[in-house]
């Protein structure tokens, strides 16, 4: 996977704010679903400074799956204060899935019962995970007045399915330096 930096925003917010994802994974290397870094560098071409990220590699998530809808709703709660009992009962209830059809709602929350019921430990393990490091970027880039950029194409796996962010905030001019 590899992410290159666009030399075309003068500013250098996006720089700075990829930047800083760069640096807070490297700081909390132990987070499964956070992105291993092989490589940053500095390329030019054109006479234009690009810069250059080389992650592992990683596959999109398949859309339309549970864990696309789930990187979603998760993404949605972060700005919440629920804990993650809260969020659990709220996911097995088909009005949280309302933005589906009728039939996808409830379709969406008998899935997440069963895995609740059946694989409790390893839902809890793969999405409060995953919430928590959510929670934890969301409150980083507030404090860092970056914008919210968690969606399912910032948001990877591995091929074990591990999910793997890749670039949780954007830069808009009240970034900061």
């Amino acid at each position: 996977m590899i992410k290159i930096l666009m030399p075309d925003d003068p500013s250098g917010y996006a720089d700075r704010v990829f930047k800083r994802f760069y640096e807070f994974c490297e700081a909390h290397p132990g987070i499964n679903c956070l992105p291993v870094f092989n490589e940053v560098n500095t390329i030019g071409l054109a006479g234009e400074d690009y810069t250059q990220i080389d992650m592992e590699r990683l596959i999109p998530i398949e859309k339309g799956s549970v864990k696309q809808a789930m990187v979603w709703i998760l993404s949605d709660y972060v700005v919440g204060n629920e804990t993650w009992e809260q969020i659990l009962l709220s996911l097995a209830d088909p009005e949280t899935w309302s933005y589906l059809t009728d039939g996808q709602a409830w379709v969406m929350a008998k899935i997440i019962q069963k895995e609740i019921a059946n694989n409790g430990n390893k839902f809890n393990k793969v999405y409060g995970t995953l919430f928590k490091v959510m929670k934890l970027l969301y409150k980083t880039g507030k404090i860092n007045k970056f914008g919210w950029d968690l969606h399912t194409e910032n948001v990877m796996q591995r091929d074990n399915g591990d999910l793997v962010i890749i670039d949780p905030w954007f830069a808009d001019s009240k970034s900061s330096r």
